[in-house]
């Protein structure tokens, strides 16, 4: 067999050499073949007559094995330390077989040491925990799509190519790296202490306490869901932080005359012990409030514990700005009602009371972010964001146009020297910025009733309601162009009486207001 052997390797050389190969190859005994692989092939790929010396394919190395079978089988065995330095090595790794099966002209297998066998051989290392990799062999097993029909130079060649190229070296190391990390990576033992109560560790789950103590830690590297034998990092005196992701809810507050605002945010739970143990606590995190809470039975809330944090000159989504200014108003009035949801159900609800003197400019931030809510909705405010430092100079702006939705109806009193004719509303459009966002609003108010004794002029609207907006990503001069336009259009398609203060900017209208106290309510007849 051994005469066989070397007749199997003459036999392949001069199929890599003799006057049929495409390409210019050479095969040299292996450098080092203490791990058994007999032969480096160097590969000269063909030249190219259009590129200069230093641009040519460089000359390609593998590791090959030459193996001989008479067995009824195609298929060798390789020491498993073989294998592991095929699978690792950084340069392709090839096995070829001769089987001559009782004839006289062997039958050439080739075997590209690729993904499938490089996952098998880790595996079969790691499993093999401390014993010697070269007394343990695995099979390497042919089949007919492995017959060379083609000298073994150009097929090797054919095989680089669709294994990254150029880029082989690269894609084989990041496989070797990461195939069987695809779970659990890595496996660790602690033991806690000294604690006195199971409350530490339930304030470090949900994210209030930075840091436990530890006596004792042990980490294991973890491939193919087999635990190494040595720990890759151990100590016995430390604090660990464990980082746990928050589970997206809905926080549903509720003034006590029923308004209500939807606010998403963030929930944490302990999972060291059950929800019936007295210190199990919930923690959320809903933009400024958070919400620590131990739940009880639905409709019997239990005491919770509320932080707020406020930076004015922090930027946020503007619907945590907003349930910050609802939660500061609707306190001053009442208790505020909190209900944490989930798409399955309830997780539970609390009870908030701030007793908390209301600022004036609270109110008003509040009557502003219901009016920018209304037109950029719920949606639209999770990803707009603004610092409420800069939201209190819309306020400015927008207040009083804000304030219109505040009543059910709109009492209007001015003198005009000529009478005013019928009409069935009044219209206006109204623009702005909020954040990076800009937008465009038509607005109509519903005449109730007018009347005019001499000057006097009385006029009884609806709160406006919104007929047509857009919300875009732009400058503003261009939202403010598209809505002039949108609201000209809207003008002349009315078939009815309708007026406007002034030429519907209800923007322009409400700084003069504020600046004159004068309006100019004009007619516009179809």
């Amino acid at each position: 067999m051994k005469n066989q052997g070397r007749n199997g390797e003459w036999l392949f050389a001069s199929l890599c050499t003799g006057p049929d190969v495409s390409v210019a190859a050479v095969v040299n005994p292996a450098l080092d073949d203490q791990h058994g692989w007999d032969h480096i092939l160097e590969v000269t790929p063909r030249h190219n007559k259009v590129l200069p010396a230093d641009l040519q394919t460089h000359v390609i190395s593998c590791f090959i094995q030459i193996k001989t079978t008479r067995g009824k089988r195609p298929e060798t065995k390789v020491k498993l330390s073989n294998a592991l330095k095929a699978a690792k090595s950084p340069l392709p790794s090839f096995v070829f077989l001769f089987h001559y099966n009782d004839v006289k002209t062997p039958v050439l297998y080739g075997k590209h040491i690729w993904k499938s066998e490089i996952h098998d051989y880790l595996k079969r290392a790691r499993q093999s925990g401390d014993a010697p990799l070269n007394k343990t062999m695995v099979t390497v097993a042919f089949t007919a799509a492995d017959r060379l029909s083609s000298n073994p130079v150009d097929w090797i060649l054919a095989v680089l190519a669709t294994c990254g190229g150029d880029g082989y070296t690269l894609e084989k190391r990041n496989y070797v790296d990461s195939v069987g990390y695809e779970g659990e990576t890595h496996t660790g033992n602690l033991e806690l202490g000294p604690l006195d109560s199971h409350t530490d560790v339930v304030m470090h789950e949900i994210g209030l306490l930075p840091d436990l103590p530890v006596t004792s830690f042990k980490l294991f590297d973890t491939r193919f869901g087999i635990k190494a034998s040595a720990p890759v990092q151990d100590f016995t005196d430390g604090r660990v932080s464990f980082i746990q992701k928050g589970r997206p809810v809905t926080v549903k507050l509720r003034s006590c005359i029923g308004d209500e605002i939807e606010l998403p945010g963030l929930a944490w739970a302990p999972s060291t012990i059950p929800f019936e143990h007295p210190d199990f606590k919930v923690r959320v995190k809903s933009g400024h409030i958070d919400i620590v809470a131990t739940p009880g039975i639905i409709d019997r809330p239990q005491p919770t514990q509320l932080n707020i944090h406020c930076n004015l000159q922090e930027v946020r989504p503007f619907i945590e700005q907003a349930g910050l200014l609802a939660l500061t108003n609707w306190s001053s009035f009442g208790p505020v009602s909190a209900s944490v949801e989930v798409a399955q159900g309830q997780l539970f609800s609390a009870t908030i009371n701030l007793n908390a003197a209301l600022k004036p400019w609270a109110r008003d931030a509040w009557v502003c972010a219901k009016y920018f809510i209304n037109i950029f909705g719920y949606d639209r405010c999770k990803t707009t964001n603004i610092a409420l430092l800069d939201f209190d100079d819309l306020i400015r702006d927008y207040f009083a146009l804000a304030s219109l939705q505040e009543s059910n109806f709109i009492r209007f009193e001015g003198k005009f020297d000529d009478a005013m004719a019928e009409f069935t509303k009044l219209v206006g459009y109204s623009y702005g910025q909020l954040g990076n966002c800009t937008f465009g609003v038509i607005h109509e108010f519903k005449a109730v009733s007018q009347s005019q004794e001499g000057e006097n002029f009385k006029l009884i609207m609806t709160k406006p309601e919104i007929v047509q907006k857009f919300v875009f990503e732009r400058p503003l001069a261009q939202s403010v162009d598209h809505i002039k336009r949108d609201f000209k259009s809207y003008l002349a398609l009315q078939t009815s009486p309708v007026a406007t203060f002034d030429n519907g900017d209800l923007c322009e209208w409400s700084r003069s207001y504020n600046s004159r106290g004068e309006i100019n309510l004009i007619l516009h007849d179809p």
